[in-house]
């Protein structure tokens, strides 16, 4: 926050992407790892550096390899590319995070459980220690390994970094073309927030439209692919997949078809009103995939934007820049997301607050 109001007031245009990232990365890694970083201030730690090489949205600081990687994964098996020598995240980086998660697991579990800080690595520990402290036959129980622990652990923090980054700066950047929904958003605060100005978690659940506007975004910009295994031989129209086949949906094809969507390519938060919802099929939309195997890091990740949106909106207003793109096919993916902040005069702070 002290970078942006400081941005404010001097006017001074900002790459949304990359100041919402530094955001992102705070919180998941202080969630996640039980780190205190702070990425804008200190963009050479090794923390910082190795977060942002497992970033699936860092496509201009990935390595040729990673990226052939990941284009290879979306009709190789896994084992043909292990084969091959190719890995979607760098090994190095792989390498840092297991021996950090390591070490602070074999710190934590030397101090009493009152002790150790509570996040999700912790509360998968003391999972695992749990399961097998109140087992009769511990050969008949298994928790959860150090490795697997370690390997959910950064598969939380690179899908909460990756999502709520890109989210922020693309909510910016709508906003900046859509100032009613800006109107909108700030004067449903102004009814919901506490006057005391502090944002509590019951305020942030009651932002319903707020919850439109981060679903509408993911919507227009989250085109990922959803890799699924056949389990059965399935027959669609002229179509049969065996049984064993990895399946890959696409959900750009969802997200903008005209037969789900009205004037898909137009933004309108009020396709995801409750009344709306109730009329759509649940699987037209897969911004954090579905079922089971859904994204790790939604919850965190759409309360992080939801935290950091409404304490911008309580002070500010985005506002384009001469650098702003003026396209419409930006992605969770793109770069240079430029724009800046105007702050709201005292009257128009009473409206939001």
């Amino acid at each position: 926050m002290e970078t942006l109001e400081k941005m404010s007031r001097e006017g001074t245009p900002f790459d949304a992407k990359r100041v919402f990232g530094c955001f992102s990365m705070d919180v998941i890694a202080s969630t996640a790892f039980g780190i205190d970083v702070n990425s804008h201030k200190h963009p050479q730690d090794p923390f910082v550096q190795n977060a942002k090489k497992v970033d699936i949205t860092e496509i201009t600081a990935l390595p040729p390899s990673v990226i052939i990687a990941g284009i290879l994964s979306t009709f190789l098996p896994k084992y043909v590319l292990h084969k091959l020598g190719f890995a979607i995240f760098p090994a190095d980086s792989v390498s840092f995070f297991r021996g950090v998660l390591k070490d602070i697991i074999s710190k934590r579990t030397k101090l009493p459980p009152d002790q150790r800080r509570v996040d999700l690595l912790e509360l998968m520990t003391r999972s695992n220690e749990d399961n097998i402290h109140n087992q009769d036959d511990v050969s008949k129980i298994r928790g959860l390994s150090q490795d697997e622990i370690i390997t959910q652990t950064v598969a939380f923090f690179v899908a909460g970094y990756s999502s709520s980054s890109g989210l922020l700066a693309n909510v910016a950047l709508y906003l900046t073309k859509n100032p009613d929904v800006m109107d909108k958003l700030q004067h449903e605060m102004a009814s919901v927030v506490k006057k005391t100005g502090e944002i509590q978690h019951e305020d942030i659940q009651r932002l319903e439209y707020m919850d439109m506007v981060l679903m509408e975004t993911l919507r227009m910009v989250q085109f990922i692919r959803i890799p699924r295994l056949c389990i059965k031989d399935t027959t669609m129209k002229w179509i049969t997949v065996p049984a064993g086949t990895e399946v890959v949906i696409y959900t750009g094809d969802l997200h903008m078809d005209p037969g789900y969507w009205k004037d898909p390519m137009t933004f309108n938060p009020e396709r995801f009103s409750k009344e709306e919802r109730a009329k759509q099929d649940p699987c037209t939309f897969l911004a954090f995939g579905a079922g089971p195997h859904k994204c790790i890091g939604m919850r965190l990740a759409l309360m992080a934007s939801k935290i950091a949106l409404a304490r911008l909106l309580q002070k500010y207003r985005f506002v384009p820049c001469p650098q702003t793109p003026g396209r419409d096919d930006f992605s969770l993916f793109d770069y240079d997301i430029w724009v800046k902040l105007k702050q709201l005069d005292d009257r128009n702070r009473s409206t939001a607050l």
